[in-house]
């Protein structure tokens, strides 16, 4: 009887230690690239594709403060998971820096709904009542439309986002659902004083192969034809430099296109860049200050 109960301890203590060494493994698509992170108990470890990247921490209920290295820098991070882990967001620095950037968000691949979004956020359509831009912040929503010279204004929950629309013939409600990162929406609307919901009211991407977001505020590092290049995006404005001549770039951006002028110690002139997928790189035509056209071949890359 003695040997039967020491071999039955035996087992539950094997099946405690298997169960409690195990690591739950999660993919996320994030705006850095793919990242595969493995959460062990409180430590967490990983990779992501971006800049052959590693991101380790400590995890403390649905938060880990960490550390991130890549091919081209390292520094902290702090990742704000959902409560069932299948989104987070990422507050994160680069090594020396005292204040945190922002703009580094996922959603697990294997789970349903729309990415999860940074704070701020714009996003252009086209609709079947026209041309339609909505700035997001938060849970709040406004845009406008072209027909009728129409605005709206509404509330966002998940990938469902109810409010109101005025144009210059009358005023209502909507209701838009959100596909999968933002890409496309399905609406219904009424007339001010209707209890019911009408149909028809859709949207697709604007920008096509583009951005999928555009976050309100960032930076991104290039390597251009030009030099090494730093743009400061601060909602549709965008300034920046680069190592050639002292070169400085002032523009508006729309969409995934970005126009405006550039000066250097010998010349100035305009230009417009058009982004990639995660403004990761852009193609750039110029000319100096006086042409007419453009010329091509101020490209950047991901430094």
């Amino acid at each position: 009887m003695k040997r039967v109960m020491v071999l039955f301890a035996a087992a539950i203590l094997i099946m405690l230690v298997s169960s409690t060494s195990q690591a739950a493994t999660r993919t996320y698509d994030t705006n850095f690239g793919v990242m595969k992170l493995q959460i062990d108990g409180t430590y967490v470890s990983g990779t992501y594709s971006h800049q052959n990247g590693t991101i380790e921490g400590t995890l403390e209920g649905t938060v880990m403060t960490g550390a991130w290295h890549q091919s081209n820098g390292k520094g902290s991070c702090v990742v704000t998971f959902s409560h069932d882990f299948s989104r987070f967001d990422i507050k994160w620095n680069y090594a020396g820096e005292t204040s945190w950037r922002g703009n580094w968000y996922g959603t697990s691949k294997g789970a349903a709904g729309i990415p999860a979004i940074p704070e701020s956020f714009r996003r252009s359509y086209s609709t079947n009542y026209g041309d339609m831009t909505l700035n997001f912040s938060g849970d709040t929503v406004t845009g406008n439309y072209t027909h009728q010279n129409g605005k709206l204004t509404g509330t966002l929950n998940g990938n469902l986002l109810t409010g109101t629309w005025t144009q210059n013939n009358g005023s209502g409600s909507f209701v838009f659902t959100f596909a999968d990162g933002y890409n496309s929406f399905e609406g219904k609307w009424n007339y001010r004083g209707e209890s019911s919901l009408r149909g028809g009211w859709n949207g697709s991407h604007k920008d096509g192969g583009g951005p999928a977001i555009t976050p309100a505020n960032f930076i991104r590092s290039y390597g251009t034809d030009y030099g090494d290049m730093t743009l400061n995006f601060n909602g549709d404005t965008v300034t920046g430099n680069y190592t050639h001549q002292n070169g400085k770039v002032a523009g508006r951006l729309s969409g995934n296109i970005l126009s405006g002028t550039w000066t250097q110690n010998n010349g100035s002139g305009s230009f417009v860049f058009t982004f990639g997928q995660g403004y990761n790189s852009f193609e750039g035509k110029w000319n100096y200050k006086g042409e007419s056209s453009m010329r091509g071949g101020w490209n950047g890359k991901p430094k």
